[in-house]
């Protein structure tokens, strides 16, 4: 807004070459040729690389499923061989101007011999249709829960009731397309690049790729526009930027375009739950069965294993589910990899749980809030322990499930759906570290998390500030630096505040401990004599005292570090949403969602309540609108640009009505949750559960999102049609 943000293309040095990636045109085939002697000739090209002169892969991350498979399809820097998706790259053209480049890459040829692709995800899981030509599709499975006790709980059931709940390919969608510069200086290599995680990229390419000590490869990220996940792992241009800039011997960079942005950047959500839930005789679920197909592209990414098991504790949701067993398949198509995105994994997970529920409702002739109810663990029961992992503790869900009165409606039809969740959130693999470093009259707050957009520069340095007594002014802020912090866990899993909020806590604590040491040894007392009091150590008994300024004068290095280990944290959410449906043309407004979360303490309102509402917006975007489509026939990518991704617009978005309630605090020092991933968990269960409410009367009982007006007007006519009866329009 006020033009000081700053971004990769913000900073481009003089001396800066630019690259360009030709990418694939067709989805599978061998190649047969690239010839590159045209662009290699042409005017400012300083060099051109293919899969000839590049071998290096990605590597997979392995530490959430041991999928040896999986690594083996791990998507190379550069395409040698064959191409496995339109959009992958194939050669990498440098030259000293993006136009010289740009139009150096259109005088590459690539000859390919085409081959039948497989973009379904259904069809690549159900009818094993080989996306690589030869091999498996299925390169990943893994199993979670009790098989005996399912299945046995199977048997006493009173009755089964079966669904299927896909869920759409999207975007993430950035407001910044992807983009990386590298410089070689010395022997030392830093890579710039917008992302939340910086140490997730450079130890994959120092360790992975390169072979060199961490500490000569520097990922630091400048300010970020968005990411939500797309933009925190591995890329094949990171590799080629630094590798061309190796052999050059000056700083190269690549920024995509939007199209490219759609076409080679990591998708997400795209899934498919087939479930089964055991009913006993008082119509509350014992148990459920879930199969589930994953779309992992045509390669596995770096981080593309972590949602076959993220969030799968959520398939039982805040009820008393007895027993469950899940099977998750990681699939090869022909299409662009997956990846974590806001949610990684929950909001899918959460999605099928809250349609289950509702379906259920809906079979037994039930309301679905009362249905919710009768199912919801009880207070007394807690801790709960879920039959898929986690433990359900602390919160009071039916304090959440408030329901606000239904809104007016003219000719349309009315829907209210709900989607009740509780968020467990995974401990970190490794600890937090936040150093507090004297600079001028002030400190320098310096944290391994990265900001995109979440406010860390904001609510950092300000809880810094309230427990040391300073204007929160006087407290400068790095984040996203690996030269700066070594070792650092970055922004995911909704993690930033619980971890480094908790670490910066500690460093508070550890600056306070060293001021009444240098203030003791001023005043010439003992540090247990010293008090600190809104940023002044007085001498006890005395009629002395030093604030912040004289301590820093006196030890001009004053450094202080504070860590924190993460601990598993459970926030809760309910989601309230109202619709009208237009059953002569299926055009939806969303009238209305309300949100009620509880997330332990609220460090910064304004921002906790902005997270909420772009993350709502975001799980609107994938219940109304959004969805990454590919041709069936050709493979093609059709929606490569924003005149065929839709993404929710102003009028596409309701008033949101957000509330926080106060449960019991959490146990970590500052005693907060996660938030930034909650809203999109339960907004689009809670939309296409409305929906599809708003229709069941019609006889409508399931309608794949997108919900564009073309599906909900094909669904209420197929419902509305006789049995029997013939196709086409109605």
């Amino acid at each position: 807004m006020t033009g000081k943000g700053r971004f990769l293309a913000s900073d481009t040095p003089a001396d800066c070459a630019h690259a360009v990636v030709v990418r694939s045109a067709v989805p599978s085939g061998r190649i047969v040729s690239v010839a590159t002697d045209g662009a290699q000739a042409a005017p400012g090209v300083r060099l051109v690389l293919t899969g000839e002169d590049v071998a290096a892969t990605l590597p997979v991350d392995l530490t959430a499923v041991n999928a040896p498979a999986a690594a083996a399809r791990a998507q190379p820097a550069l395409a040698k061989g064959r191409v496995r998706y339109v959009g992958e790259p194939v050669a990498f053209v440098v030259a000293d101007t993006a136009d010289l480049a740009r139009d150096a890459a259109e005088r590459v040829a690539v000859t390919t011999e085409e081959a039948p692709a497989v973009t379904d995800l259904e069809a690549a899981w159900r009818e094993r249709i080989p996306a690589w030509g030869t091999g498996p599709n299925i390169v990943a499975r893994h199993e979670a829960g009790d098989a005996g006790a399912t299945k046995a709980a199977f048997e006493r059931a009173a009755r089964v009731i079966a669904l299927r709940v896909p869920v759409n390919r999207v975007d993430p969608a950035p407001m910044e397309p992807r983009s990386c510069r590298a410089t070689v200086a010395d022997g030392a290599i830093t890579l710039t690049v917008g992302t939340q995680r910086a140490h997730a990229i450079q130890r994959p390419l120092a360790d992975g790729v390169f072979g060199i000590d961490r500490a000569h490869l520097r990922v630091v990220s400048p300010d970020s526009g968005g990411g939500f996940g797309q933009k925190n792992s591995a890329y094949p241009e990171h590799v080629l930027c630094i590798e061309a800039a190796k052999r050059l011997g000056r700083p190269v960079a690549w920024e995509a375009d939007r199209t490219e942005s759609f076409a080679a950047g990591n998708h997400a959500r795209e899934s498919l739950f087939d479930v089964r839930a055991a009913i006993d005789e008082t119509g509350r679920v014992r148990a459920i069965e879930v199969a589930r197909a994953i779309a992992l592209g045509a390669y596995v990414s770096p981080r593309g294993l972590v949602m076959m098991v993220n969030g799968l504790s959520h398939l039982t949701g805040v009820y008393g589910i007895e027993a469950a067993f899940v099977t998750v398949e990681g699939v090869l198509t022909n299409t662009a990899p997956t990846c974590p995105y806001r949610g990684a994994g929950r909001p899918e997970v959460v999605l099928c749980c809250e349609r289950m529920m509702d379906a259920i409702a809906h079979t037994l002739g039930e309301d679905p809030l009362a249905f919710r109810r009768k199912n919801l663990v009880r207070a007394a029961q807690m801790p709960f322990e879920a039959p898929l992992g986690g433990v359900l503790d602390r919160i009071d869900a039916p304090a959440l499930l408030r329901v606000p009165p239904p809104p007016t409606v003219g000719a349309e039809r009315w829907g209210r759906g709900i989607a009740l969740f509780a968020e467990n959130l995974g401990a970190p693999p490794e600890p937090a570290t936040v150093r507090l470093v004297a600079e001028g009259d002030g400190l320098r707050l310096i944290t391994g998390t990265g900001s995109a957009g979440q406010g860390h520069e904001t609510v950092f340095p300000a809880l810094v500030a309230a427990r040391l007594g300073l204007d929160p002014l006087r407290i400068a802020f790095t984040d996203a630096d690996t030269a700066a912090m070594a070792d650092g866990i970055g922004t995911a899993a909704s993690w930033s505040l619980t971890l480094a909020g908790n670490a910066a806590d500690r460093a508070a604590d550890a600056a306070i401990a060293r001021g009444a040491e240098i203030a003791a040894r001023a005043l010439g007392v003992l540090p247990s004599a010293i008090d600190f009091d809104a940023g002044l150590f007085r001498a006890r008994g005395r009629n002395t005292a030093l604030g912040w300024t004289e301590i820093f004068a006196r030890e001009p290095e004053f450094a202080v570090t504070g860590a924190f280990t993460g601990e598993k944290t459970l926030n809760a959410g309910c989601h309230v949403a109202d619709v009208a449906v237009d059953v002569e043309t299926g055009a939806v407004r969303i009238l209305g969602l309300s949100a009620v979360h509880d997330v332990g303490t609220v460090m910064d309102e304004t921002i906790a309540t902005g997270q909420l509402h772009g993350a709502l917006t975001q799980g609107i975007g994938q219940a109304a609108c959004e969805a990454v489509r590919y041709d069936a026939e050709t493979g093609q990518l059709l929606t490569a640009s924003f005149m065929d991704y839709a993404l929710p617009r102003a009028d596409d978005v309701p008033r949101f009505d957000t509330a926080f309630v106060a449960g019991a605090r959490p146990k970590n020092p500052i005693g907060v949750t996660g938030l930034g991933e909650a809203g999109a968990t339960g907004a689009t269960a809670a939309v296409l559960n409305a929906v599809i409410n708003a229709l069941t009367p019609l006889g409508v009982t399931t309608i794949d999102m997108p919900l564009t007006p073309e599906r909900v007007w094909r669904a209420i006519r197929t419902a509305r049609r006789p049995q029997g009866a013939p196709g086409g329009p109605a």
